[in-house]
């Protein structure tokens, strides 16, 4: 005679979770072997269904910058953006409720490592993804208004830190600059006299992995940009050094009351080979390189230390660089500069592409005054 056995309670309240959880009806609870049966099939489904909702209350209730004051960092505001003052490449959209690092070079884009507040805490309070999802489950569930609880330790950590002087960490020095020199004159068509110039003055070097590091000083000649730009053609790799100064910028100093905003540094390589063309002394202007289309900061700094007559927003002529420009103007709009729109003329261009067909066709090029 077959004897039937009684499920546990705790087998009982766990199909009541997955049942109510997945909205199915319950198995017959004074059969074992229909609870059992029961919870093999869907406790699978009903861990990753649990869990996706729980990743989307985090996602939803549970801000970054909550999170980066709970582990001891001080939150910044960078025009629409905030950052963390102990590493200022970080950028937080609060809309978007992402993040990312300047700092981290990424493939396929100009922004860097990230995304979303489970990821931040890996990255920023040292934890796995398991340790991260358990760290904010809590919170999200059961009191979505307060952020993770103030880490004593990390944020004795973080105030240390800010007592260091932060120092930019250039990549290795390769013996040869083979592979920069190729992809800058025979790929992307540059001057070799502008190359050259980049080389003399030590902004630009290629690393151990074959990458052009193109560095930016300030007035004490101190190192204090390096933005990084793969060789490949085939796969793109960008990314900011860490530790690099984002108030100063990339920004090329020749003492001029000219200045042109390039979105990068190839472009502003690009505009200068597009002025030595036109027989005009590309030192005749300074520049800065927003490397990406979203750095101003340096902006303002630079011309309260060195005032311009004239401004050339030179961004890429497409939805980013116009967006560029109008947050340009409107930084400027009660400045007495005068503000020269010099955006390619083709749609969807940098000024690279531009250098580039003018000379494979043999095509007037002209960055005008």
């Amino acid at each position: 005679m077959e004897i039937s056995m009684l499920p546990s309670q705790k087998q009982i309240d766990f199909v009541q979770d997955i049942a109510n959880f997945m909205g199915i009806q319950n198995p017959d609870f004074t059969n074992q072997r229909k609870v059992s049966a029961f919870i093999n099939k869907y406790k699978v489904q009903y861990y990753r269904l649990r869990d996706e909702r729980i990743k989307e209350a985090i996602k939803e209730n549970i801000s970054i910058e909550a999170c980066a004051e709970g582990l001891g960092y001080q939150v910044t505001r960078k025009g629409r953006y905030l950052s963390l003052k102990e590493n200022d490449s970080v950028r937080i959209d609060p809309a978007k409720r992402c993040f990312w690092r300047n700092s981290q070079p990424g493939e396929g884009g100009a922004i860097g490592k990230g995304g979303d507040v489970i990821d931040f805490m890996q990255e920023f309070g040292n934890m796995t993804a398991y340790e991260a999802f358990v760290y904010l489950t809590d919170k999200a569930l059961y009191n979505p208004m307060q952020g993770p609880v103030r880490d004593k330790k990390r944020i004795q950590e973080r105030k240390e830190a800010l007592s260091e002087k932060k120092k930019i960490h250039l990549p290795r020095k390769a013996d040869n600059m083979r592979r920069v020199y190729a992809y800058l004159t025979k790929s992307r068509l540059i001057d070799k006299e502008v190359v050259q110039y980049f080389v003399d003055n030590q902004m630009l070097y290629q690393d151990v992995y074959g990458n052009c590091i193109f560095v930016a000083y300030n007035a004490a000649k101190e190192p204090v940009y390096g933005f990084i730009r793969g060789t490949n053609t085939e796969r793109r790799f960008i990314g900011d050094c860490e530790g690099c100064d984002y108030e100063y910028g990339f920004y090329i100093s020749h003492n001029s009351d000219k200045l042109i905003i390039a979105e990068s540094v190839i472009d502003g390589m690009s505009i200068m080979s597009v002025l030595k063309r036109n027989k005009k002394d590309y030192q005749n202007y300074d520049y800065l390189c927003l490397c990406s289309a979203y750095k101003y900061e340096a902006l303002h700094m630079h011309l309260k230390s060195n005032p311009k007559k004239v401004i050339y927003i030179a961004t890429d002529n497409d939805e980013a660089g116009r967006k560029s420009l109008d947050i340009v103007k409107q930084m400027l709009e009660n400045e007495q500069i005068e503000i020269k729109e010099r955006l390619p003329r083709t749609e969807g261009a940098d000024w690279n592409e531009i250098l580039q067909e003018a000379v494979m066709q043999g095509v007037s090029c002209v960055f005008s005054d």
